[in-house]
């Protein structure tokens, strides 16, 4: 693989009507890699179905973390940006003011999508996801549910309708409606339409947060030993029995009652749960046609197991030397742990797995490292490191299944590898690309907690935004280790 380089990556911001995603990709390809992906969830549909209003709190939020994104993006020098708004922006009437903002910070135009483009660009994301794709696709969001069609890679009857899960408690809230008149209410809708109306298209290829936070409750239920979403299918009658399911609590009661009524409406036999969305199908809009034939599995085993050896050493090198240079980092260990060693190889594992889709970060990382063939590691040493390496990615999210390895180390030195683990999450979200940046950061801990310094006043917008505040909060709890 190339050299990492700004001119070529592509960044996306997507202004949902629920979050706020910035995801850059290394390049236009069939396998676009993840060089960063970070969400804020700021609700911008929010009572926009009663009031057609975008709250100002929620409008702040927005703006504080595109803020942080358009200096990072400046200072990283990535100038190939986009920018799209989807639903939320489309109804409310105040949104022309935040769209202003919004493109005199990211330097760019945001691009207020139809939500007939946004079906076809869900359907796109699931075509270059899976290319033998062929079904209805259904995009749920804050403000809207998406539908179209995929047949012999042709996209049809793209259509978008005032179901998102924000509309939907909108509405119930403004009508004060029931149960079973909310469901009248969908089914209503849903059966005129053209997509769900073809009986030859038996599978549904669901793409949207709540659709997979469905997949991964009911994975749960069923004790299914493979935490990946992508691709997970399950069939329209199990579902609809599982959607019954007492602990599908109450952000998921409309996910769970628009699946049902497109069940009910239409001729699915079979679900079919993508991770791919509009991004992904804006990318797409990009290629020519030779890379859209090609098959992404290939290029992607390519990319994920090959890093050009120059990058990724100078790079651990100045995320370990940003990590030392802190003096929070006790390189003492009651145990035979390399503190240092296990630093330096985390910061070298970690650009190995950032880019990696979600469901295979935390616990699937977690278990590569611990049986890949890595020499000179002691057995302690080896479940430290997959430990960093888990912390880093998924956060405060311990699971059972790691915890059996847990036991083989003593209660601090487990802390110190989730201290560390921070520690890498706060430097990819600083420094994506060269992290020569680092050396200019500074982590101090005062009576307000840890703050960021630097001595270069233009970095000072990259410390702003939730990602890493919530990241801050956590690693003042593990100081002392």
């Amino acid at each position: 693989m190339q050299h990492l380089s700004p001119e070529d990556c592509i960044c996306i911001i997507d202004i949902g009507s629920n979050s706020i995603r910035m995801v850059i990709y290394d390049e236009i390809c069939r396998f676009p890699r993840i060089v960063l992906d970070e969400k804020a969830e700021c609700h911008l549909a929010d009572g926009v179905a009663i009031s057609k209003i975008l709250k100002e709190e929620n409008v702040n939020k927005a703006i504080e973390n595109i803020r942080r994104f358009a200096a990072l993006l400046d200072y990283s020098k990535i100038n190939n940006r986009f920018a799209i708004a989807t639903s939320a922006c489309r109804e409310a009437e105040n949104a022309g003011d935040f769209i202003k903002e919004v493109e005199e910070l990211l330097k760019t135009k945001v691009n207020l999508i139809s939500g007939e483009r946004e079906a076809e660009l869900s359907a796109l994301g699931v075509l270059m996801e899976q290319p033998d794709a062929r079904g209805i696709v259904a995009d749920i969001g804050g403000g809207s549910l998406e539908l179209s069609s995929i047949d012999d890679s042709v996209i049809n009857n793209c259509n978008s309708y005032r179901l998102g899960y924000h509309s939907l408690f909108d509405l119930e809230l403004e009508k004060n409606y029931s149960s079973k008149e909310m469901e009248d209410y969908i089914q209503e809708i849903l059966a005129e339409d053209q997509s769900l109306n073809n009986s030859e298209l038996k599978s549904v290829y669901l793409v949207g947060g709540r659709w997979k936070r469905l997949a991964r409750l009911h994975m749960e239920s069923n004790n299914y030993p493979l935490k990946i979403v992508s691709n997970y299918s399950i069939s329209a009658e199990e579902v609809d029995q599982f959607l019954e399911f007492d602990e599908i609590n109450s952000t998921l009661r409309f996910a769970a009652l628009l699946l049902k009524t497109l069940i009910k409406v239409s001729s699915i036999k079979k679900l079919i749960f993508c991770t791919n969305g509009i991004r992904e199908g804006f990318i797409y809009t990009k290629l020519n046609s030779k890379q859209k034939q090609q098959d992404p599995l290939p290029e992607s085993i390519i990319k994920i197991t090959k890093l050009q050896a120059k990058m990724l050493i100078n790079r651990a090198k100045c995320i370990s030397d940003w990590v030392l240079s802190s003096g929070f980092i006790n390189l003492a260990s009651s145990t035979n742990i390399d503190i240092r060693k296990m630093i330096y190889a985390s910061s070298v594992l970690i650009q190995g797995f950032i880019f990696n889709n979600k469901e295979q970060k935390s616990t699937a990382v977690f278990n590569y490292i611990i049986n890949l063939n890595l020499p000179n590691l002691i057995h302690e040493e080896r479940i430290f490191l997959a430990y960093i390496l888990f912390c880093s990615l998924a956060g405060n999210k311990t699971n059972k299944e790691i915890k059996k390895y847990l036991t083989l180390l003593d209660f601090p030195i487990i802390k110190k590898a989730k201290k560390i683990g921070y520690f890498l999450r706060l430097a990819i979200h600083l420094s994506p690309g060269d992290s020569k940046l680092l050396k200019y950061i500074d982590l101090n801990f005062n009576s307000q907690g840890l703050e960021f310094s630097t001595s270069k006043k233009k970095l000072q917008n990259l410390f702003l935004g939730n990602t890493l505040h919530d990241t801050l909060i956590e690693l003042e709890n593990l100081i002392e280790y």
